[in-house]
């Protein structure tokens, strides 16, 4: 059964209806939006008939009186005054009927002093808006036409000038379009200051009105007043500053990065940055090696800090896969580091669900799918030039840094002109890289069990946004938000092993077999449990894999991990000694290496080809002599050729001994035999070597 209430809105044919009252079979409505509208008395089954059959359905009501939050006892005077001019009207059971309206008004008129047409004004007003006394109230508010652009063609608008001459200034339809095109191009799209603007107003105006004194010219307070009065101020904000600066300084703030976080682990924020301080050589404190590169991966459920990187690589997915690895690994060797052993100070490790990054090059491309195949982790990168996207994380990375910068030297100034005589604070850096790191442990820890503290930004107060279901007795500290979240709420942190993370975001690539061992970009690298196997025999007798899918860090290729059994197992592989020349050097180092390497040999080759070339000349050049001198020799027979060999050989060594030495030594004559032997044994005294001169001498 179909319910009608008073004040209901119903539509019919197009026009809406307000039901003033009703009765048990009749209904009183009144045609809304209609000047000349009146009560009117219908059936009451005739609507139930109309709404069932669809014809007729109720609406929104969009006339609803004004609520007074201020109400004025002048203009509460005057509703109640207003009021009583029609209270009889209105109060009446039969107010519907036409001529009990007339008598009514009548004495009303007697009794108020009013007319008929204020009585009627207000009657019709008082059904409109839903029978309320407040319909009466007074709409000051809405008089004046507010924000409506005003015609003026003999005097100008506004309060007349003062300090300057002239008064006939007049803001027409053309100078407004003039207002609109000067703020428009130059205080909106140039972003100039407005008086700037003005004047190139001025100069247009005053190209299409040649002859125009100053005093005609419409001054700067008018065109002000035009543009407070046409611009709204969204309108302003989104003309006066960048899209970029809009969507983070300045607009509205919608939503929390709380509210996407369900648990510990659900969500992490990763973001690198350079630390303003240079640092100093661990092995010569004279020695600055610059300013380091810090990545910080951070909880968004509990502000934890999962892992970090301290380092000198430039941000890349490689240096982020350190932190990654030590936001998965348990931070025992961290807090050893800082001289802790209690393990309950720092309790995160495992991968998130989801990882939201910079739009750079460290999660684009396979990499990100890797990570959401291999480990199941969702990568997202906020939009370019969006700190604010990452507000956590960047927040932490101000707050930290302004705690350390009043306690080290070499820390970064402002960017601004050096004084005379001022000293380079870059000559100051006496921190180790080894005492950073263990700065940035300390710095974490406090952080992890600190309470999260509010902080205003652009007069916005900011602070952790807790879920009702997180008891108002529990300290908001990381620390104690991390044990909380993950004894109430969901797990999803996920362990996994360090090598298996290590090789599963590595880059790939296929590593050969050798005799060596396995060979990856020129370098050889020895793998034990391989070698036992037979990988790696020559002559072709091993029967195993003749390459291998590895992964490598491409800052530095001293260990690679190689899949065996089919992929599903990895270990690792050590450099060989023969590629010792490689050690602690990245792909790129080590390519560019092998080119010198390669270029060198191919010059020493083409050289060497030149050298060899006239050599083989030469060498065939003396053939061709030694055939042409023994083909004029006398001719002996083979035997007698063969059977001369040994007195030949003697008469050789005999020739050779006199030219180095004048004197014969293998002389046939026995009488000098200990005589030689004697001085044989004078000359050498290693017994190996005399012993082999005493028989060549016994032999010749």
């Amino acid at each position: 059964m179909t319910i009608i209430q008073k004040n209901d809105v119903f539509e019919y044919e197009k026009r809406t209806y307000r039901i003033l009252s009703v009765e048990p079979d009749s209904i009183v409505w009144f045609e809304l939006e209609q000047s000349r509208a009146w009560p009117t008395v219908i059936k009451r089954s005739n609507l139930v008939e109309l709404v069932m059959a669809g014809e007729a359905h109720r609406v929104d009501d969009s006339f609803v009186a004004p609520i007074i939050l201020e109400p004025s006892d002048k203009h509460l005077a005057r509703r109640d005054n207003a009021y009583e001019t029609i209270k009889d009207i209105v109060e009446h059971p039969f107010f519907y009927d036409t001529q009990v309206r007339i008598e009514l008004s009548n004495d009303a008129k007697s009794i108020h002093g009013t007319t008929d047409k204020v009585i009627n004004k207000r009657l019709k007003r008082y059904w409109t808006f839903g029978q309320s006394k407040n319909a009466l109230y007074p709409k000051y508010a809405e008089s004046g036409a507010a924000g409506k652009p005003r015609t003026f063609t003999n005097k100008r608008s506004g309060r007349p000038r003062k300090n300057c001459t002239g008064s006939t200034a007049i803001s027409t339809e053309d100078v407004r379009r003039l207002y609109r095109r000067a703020i428009e191009a130059q205080y909106f799209k140039s972003k100039t200051t407005f008086s700037f603007a003005y004047r190139q107003f001025k100069l247009l105006y005053m190209s299409l009105h040649r002859n125009s004194l100053e005093s005609e010219i419409p001054t700067e307070a008018q065109m002000r007043h035009f543009y407070k009065t046409q611009y709204q101020s969204i309108d302003k904000a989104i003309n006066r500053v960048s899209p970029i600066e809009y969507r983070k300084d300045v607009r509205a703030l919608v939503g929390t990065a709380t509210a996407q976080a369900h648990g510990p682990g659900a969500r992490y924020e990763v973001d690198a940055t350079t630390a303003d301080v240079y640092l100093v050589s661990d092995d010569d404190p004279n020695r600055v090696i610059g300013r380091p590169t810090l990545y910080i991966l951070i909880d968004v459920f509990s502000r934890m800090v999962a892992g970090f990187y301290i380092g000198f690589e430039a941000p890349s997915y490689q240096t982020v896969l350190n932190a990654l690895v030590s936001a998965a690994m348990p931070k025992d060797d961290s807090l050893k580091e800082v001289g802790e052993t209690n393990t309950e100070l720092w309790p995160v490790s495992g991968l998130p669900e989801v990882l939201l990054a910079d739009k750079g090059s460290e999660f684009f491309g396979k990499q990100s799918n890797n990570l959401l195949d291999t480990f199941t982790i969702h990568v997202e990168n906020a939009p370019a030039y969006r700190g604010d996207a990452k507000g956590i994380v960047e927040r932490f990375f101000g707050t930290w840094q302004n705690g350390f910068k009043n306690v080290v030297d070499g820390v970064v100034t402002p960017s601004r002109l050096k004084k005379a005589g001022e000293r380079d604070y870059r000559l100051d850096a006496n921190v180790p890289i080894s005492e950073f790191r263990r700065l940035m442990i300390a710095g974490i820890l406090s952080h992890n069990h600190t309470i999260i503290q509010s902080y205003n930004h652009t007069s916005i107060s900011r602070s952790y946004d807790r879920d009702k279901d997180i008891p108002d007795t529990l300290p908001m500290t990381p620390i104690d938000l991390w044990n909380w979240g993950t004894q109430n709420r969901s797990g999803a942190l996920k362990s996994i092993d360090k090598i298996q993370l290590i090789a599963g975001l590595l880059p790939k690539s296929k590593a050969t077999t050798s005799a060596l061992g396995l060979c990856l970009f020129g370098v050889y690298y020895e793998i034990k449990s391989l070698q036992n196997e037979g990988a790696f025999l020559r002559q072709n007798f091993s029967e195993l894999a003749k390459d291998y899918v590895v992964a490598y860090d491409p800052l530095c290729l001293n260990t690679i991990y190689v899949f065996v059994n089919g992929q599903s197992k990895v270990v690792q592989a050590t450099i060989h000694k023969r590629s010792r020349q490689f050690i602690d050097m990245r792909v790129e180092e080590v390519k560019e290496r092998q080119k010198i390497q390669k270029g060198i040999k191919a010059a020493v080759e083409q050289d060497s080809d030149t050298a060899l070339a006239r050599i083989e000349e030469n060498k065939i050049l003396l053939a061709t002599q030694l055939q042409k001198s023994q083909s004029n020799a006398p001719k002996i027979t083979g035997s007698s050729k063969i059977s001369a060999i040994s007195d030949s050989k003697k008469q050789a060594q005999k020739d050779e001994h006199l030219r180095k030495y004048g004197t014969l030594i293998f002389d046939d004559d026995k009488s000098n035999v200990g005589i030689e032997n004697d001085e044989f044994e004078q000359d050498f005294h290693n017994p190996t070597v005399s012993s082999l001169i005493k028989k060549q001498s016994k032999d010749a």
